[in-house]
This record gives C-alpha cells, structure tokens and sequence, in this order.
C-alpha cells in the first residue's frame, strides 16, 4: 500500500510539472533589454511619434534606462503581449510602419516597449 501511495504521489508531481511547463508564456524572457529592444528597432524601421521625431534621440533614452526600468517593461510587455495583443498590434500597425501579425506575435515584447517609450500604449 505505501509503495502504491509513493507511486501515485510520484506520477502526480510529473503531471503537475509537466503542467507548470507547459503554462509559462513564450513571452516570459527573463534576459529582455536594451540590445534585444533596438535590434528590433532597426529591423522593422521604427520611427517615433509622439515623444520625438528624432531617432537618435529615442535611442539614446532606451539605451539609458536602468536595468530596474528592463524589468518593469519586462513586466508590462508580458501581459500586454499575454492579455492584449490584438490591440496592440492594432495600435502598432496605425502609428507606425506597418508590420506583419506574425512578426508582431514574434516580436511582441520589443515593438509594445518601443510603443510604451513614444507614449502611443500605456501599461495599464
């Protein structure tokens, strides 16, 4: 009977394992910053609107934001790209160079924080 026990408890812990797993975000990339931010910058031609036209400038405040600022947009573009992608594809695509849903859905993370930077999405 114990043995039974142990085995069950034992498969059990697999299956929620398994499951904890299998529940994480593609989102979810713990290593998210600058460099990552700005090479999907350049890729799609990005160019801001609202806070400055000027291109050299919005870089030079994204390359300066402290590693506490990566994590809070860590935060925020999670749940943007979890919860509310649609919209924010949406607000990317009517402000800026258009892009494609699959390279938005690829790039999420980076073009919601440049959209959260120019001020066209907010985090809430």
């Amino acid at each position: 009977m114990k043995k039974l026990i142990k085995t069950l408890m034992s498969i059990l812990g697999l299956i929620l394992v398994f499951y904890s797993v299998k529940a994480q975000s593609k989102y979810d990339d713990p290593y998210f910053n600058a460099i990552k931010v700005t090479s999907v910058m350049k890729d799609c031609g990005f160019k801001p609107q609202l806070v400055t036209n000027d291109l050299n400038k919005f870089e030079s405040v994204l390359n300066g934001l402290s590693d506490r600022a990566f994590y809070q947009l860590n935060i925020d573009t999670w749940a943007k790209c979890n919860n509310d992608q649609d919209r924010a594809f949406e607000i990317y695509n009517t402000f800026y160079e258009k892009v494609s849903r699959s390279y938005f859905q690829i790039n999420c993370k980076a073009l919601t924080t440049l959209m959260l930077i120019d001020g066209t999405l907010t985090s809430r």
